[in-house]
């Protein structure tokens, strides 16, 4: 107010506003317009400081957001461990550590896909066969593989893991794995995982889990991965240490070879496969012709060294896959899996044979001047359907051998003619 009566004031020429007055009032209204720029500026300022910080407090509120995602993804996963833990710890058998993997891997990061393989088991008829994994457990509802696909070593995505001793990306396995892959490749040789990771254990890898698309794909999604692979690789490991321990209690302490209760128990599986296969399966009994005679005239001191004897020379012939073992007394079982009758009926002829041309002490006391053996052969599912009927149908068989007049094979169903 004082400024516009002075300016009117100095304009009319009022003579009571002197030239100091009006430089006054001007300096002041200077004044006025640079604090108000200051204030102006300053709070352009402070408004620019508070979108930076808000920007920041967005930012941070998005970290903590993703560490709390992060946090809760590594916390269920801690509270699935000790169900994991209990679940490996109570298989008995190979066949259950895939699925008991498989429902971690699902739980834990939801794929749309996924497979677990074991490494398979060398044979000799089939020496090479531990370089292929099958896959035992699969979640793939709209892919083109199923459980017991066979992917080889090398071959891959996934054959090339299995080469590896680390957890792969996607990333890592488009740059790794280009000269692994085949064009045409189907199946379990064209999966394309995002994550995968051998089972090892001392650098030999027991088997592959793999996921390709997982829904929960956090930071430390690996090494969440990696443990299950780990647990998995303790928990092969472990059951397959067990099984070598358990196989001492197993063993015939006279002849070092199965007792009858490992020869049911394994009977009893490989008929469950063979019916699932579709596959054959054979069992070749026998026992010792006149073993008593041989016993009462020589003593028991020279049977046990006979059964010893005999038990060594079967073990030389069968093959690696083969399950050789004392059924009980002088009675002996060879179960063949993936044979047909008249294959065990030729094998069994010759265990026979060499038996027979083989020269045992005191033999030649024998009712018929050598040690010999009579024997049943029974195939599945001709001959039976379970362990049971299978066992029985071949007793009958070799009852069919004594009759006829010893030193003989016979087959389930066949009729016997006597000397």
């Amino acid at each position: 107010m004082l400024v516009a009566q002075c300016f009117t004031a100095y304009v009319s020429h009022d003579p009571m506003i002197d030239n100091r007055t009006f430089l006054l009032s001007i300096m002041i209204s200077a004044a006025l317009v640079f604090l108000l720029l200051v204030l102006f500026l300053r709070a352009l300022q402070l408004s620019r400081s508070l979108k930076k910080q808000k920007s920041e407090i967005r930012t941070l509120l998005n970290k903590m957001h993703r560490l709390d995602e992060e946090l809760t993804f590594v916390l269920d996963f801690i509270r699935e461990l000790p169900h994991l833990t209990g679940e490996l710890n109570n298989q008995m058998n190979p066949r259950g550590i895939p699925q008991v993997l498989m429902n971690v891997l699902v739980r834990t990061f939801q794929p749309e896909q996924a497979v677990v393989l074991l490494r398979r088991k060398r044979t000799l008829a089939q020496p090479e066969r531990d370089k292929e994994f099958i896959a035992a457990a699969v979640a793939a509802p709209r892919s083109t593989f199923d459980r017991g696909m066979v992917v080889t070593m090398g071959e891959g995505d996934l054959g090339y893991v299995a080469q590896q001793h680390r957890v792969l990306d996607h990333t890592e396995l488009d740059r790794e794995a280009q000269p692994h892959r085949h064009v045409r490749a189907k199946g379990l040789s064209a999966f394309r995982p995002d994550l995968a990771s051998p089972m090892t254990i001392d650098e030999r890898t027991l088997g592959v889990i793999a996921l390709r698309r997982p829904e929960k794909q956090k930071p430390y999604g690996k090494e969440v991965f990696r443990v299950i692979a780990q647990m998995g690789a303790f928990a092969l490991n472990n059951l397959q240490a067990y099984a070598e321990v358990k196989s001492v209690a197993d063993v015939d302490p006279l002849t070092k070879i199965w007792n009858k209760g490992v020869l049911n128990f394994r009977l009893g599986e490989l008929v469950f496969d063979a019916e699932e296969s579709k596959r054959s399966l054979a069992v070749f009994l026998f026992d010792i012709d006149h073993f008593k005679n041989y016993n009462d005239v020589n003593g028991h001191v020279a049977g046990d060294r006979l059964l010893q004897t005999l038990a060594r020379l079967v073990k030389e012939q069968v093959r690696i896959d083969d399950i050789f073992g004392r059924f009980g007394g002088e009675e002996f079982l060879l179960i063949l899996p993936n044979r047909t009758k008249s294959q065990a009926r030729i094998t069994g002829e010759k265990i026979r044979a060499t038996i027979e041309d083989y020269e045992f002490p005191f033999g030649d006391k024998q009712p018929l001047n050598r040690l010999t053996i009579s024997g049943g052969v029974a195939c599945f599912p001709q001959d039976g359907r379970n362990s049971s009927e299978l066992i029985r149908a071949a007793d009958q068989a070799l009852y069919q051998a004594k009759r006829a007049g010893r030193n003989r094979i016979m087959a389930a169903g066949a009729v016997a003619l006597a000397d």
